[in-house]
């Protein structure tokens, strides 16, 4: 079942905010399965391809980031079906 645009983002956010306390299981489910991803890390490297996106985020998650990842004013704008090449 597909999440709506507004569930996505809370996805999201509550993801990475587990991940900034070690739990990485929500970032994992979420982000992409495939191999075509890629991830600019905290030092602004490119890491790409699932696994290296993976290990980057397995990394980031012990570094005992301190706050909370939020966005003070979000606003969602949705637009039909995405166009297809």
């Amino acid at each position: 079942m597909a999440l709506s645009l507004e569930a996505s983002v809370e996805a999201f956010y509550t993801a990475f905010n587990r991940m900034f306390h070690g739990d990485l299981s929500g970032v994992e489910a979420i982000w992409s399965q495939q191999d075509d991803i890629s991830d600019m890390g905290t030092t602004g490297a490119i890491h790409r391809g699932r696994s290296a996106v993976i290990a980057l985020l397995t990394s980031e998650s012990t570094m005992g980031f301190d706050g909370k990842l939020m966005a003070v004013d979000r606003r969602i704008i949705e637009a039909g079906d995405p166009v297809t090449a």
